[in-house]
């Protein structure tokens, strides 16, 4: 019996031993030519990292910004495009030789842009692109957009629902380029609008339409074509043509609710077939289907709805189908 208790404990001892020795040779002998990497300093994380089981250096690079070696060089000009003068953000904007094999698809996730962005800025990009086609490339997502008389951004910025701060970042000729009505303006993040009418293409109806109401006209066009005359609350608000009342298609008869901002509304159809619309009212004294002449009341300016673009009571009144008559700047 104690003979058979000897041998157990002399057994334990060897394998304790033995293990000893693994641990002593892993730590002073088998990596000791490795273990050489280094340490965090005070002021923050080194720029490499070494890998003590690796036989060469492998890096971790805490900057991610890609090396300009790296970008392919098919890009026909690093300069932005001509007659913008649209400022750099990532690599600006540029023009890019489509390579073999390439598609629309491909491009975009290349340059981690939506499709819509790339056919926006190309109209000739019909439903793919072909190797040698030269195509515009947008710094990120968003739209460029012809300046026309009358622009400002702040119109641009309401029209598109994106940020003025933005518009000038992207943009830093944005002075000269309003002061003499031409070029192209990068438009981040905003969304080309399939229903969009450029004012250019509208009818002329400065004949057909009177003010609809007395008070300061804003006289900047903005979302939906539209104007935004200001006044005290309760300041009568008058048709600006012939017309009929009629139901707004997706908003309803417009007689109460936020209706999409618009608050208390009225809309009207004319003649000639445009439409004129007069929102944030305070009330309306017109139903659904009754014919109303020009300068005849049809509601009081108030501040319903998203009043935030002009504080205080206000009529926003907007054409639909011609020219609003009544921008000022």
């Amino acid at each position: 019996m104690d003979t058979k208790r000897f041998a157990n404990l002399f057994c334990l001892f060897l394998l304790l031993l033995l293990s000893y020795g693994v641990v002593f040779a892993q730590k002073n002998i088998l990596f000791k030519e490795d273990f050489s990497a280094q340490k965090f300093s005070k002021g923050g994380p080194i720029s490499e990292i070494i890998d003590p089981t690796y036989s060469g250096i492998v890096v971790w690079n805490f900057n991610t910004q890609q090396k300009e070696d790296d970008i392919e060089k098919s890009f026909l000009t690093d300069a932005p495009s001509p007659n913008t003068n649209i400022g750099t953000a990532r690599d600006g904007v540029r023009q890019y030789k489509v390579q073999k094999g390439e598609t629309l698809k491909g491009i975009a996730s290349k340059f981690s842009l939506s499709i819509e962005t790339i056919k926006s800025a190309n109209p000739q990009i019909k439903n793919e692109v072909k190797r040698g086609d030269n195509i515009t490339i947008l710094p990120l997502n968003g739209i460029l957009y012809d300046i026309q008389d009358g622009d400002t951004i702040h119109a641009i910025a309401n029209r598109y629902e994106i940020s003025e701060n933005l518009i000038k970042q992207f943009n830093p000729s944005f002075i000269t380029m309003f002061a003499e009505s031409s070029g192209k303006i990068f438009l981040p993040y905003a969304k080309q609008k399939g229903d969009e009418i450029r004012a250019k293409d509208l009818k002329d109806v400065s004949q057909l339409l009177s003010l609809p109401a007395i008070g300061w006209n804003w006289g900047e066009l903005h979302k939906e074509n539209a104007v935004d005359i200001a006044n005290k609350c309760g300041t009568n608000v008058v048709a600006a043509a012939d017309g009929v009342v009629i139901k707004d298609v997706e908003l309803g008869d417009g007689s109460s609710g936020w209706n999409n901002g618009y608050g208390i509304f009225i809309l009207l159809e004319h003649a000639n077939g445009i439409k004129t619309r007069y929102a944030h009212l305070e009330d309306i004294v017109v139903d659904i289907g009754d014919v109303v002449s020009r300068g005849q009341k049809i509601g009081t300016m108030g501040s319903t709805g998203n009043t935030e673009t002009v504080n205080g009571c206000h009529v926003h009144f907007e054409v639909l189908g011609g020219k609003n008559p009544f921008t000022t700047k």
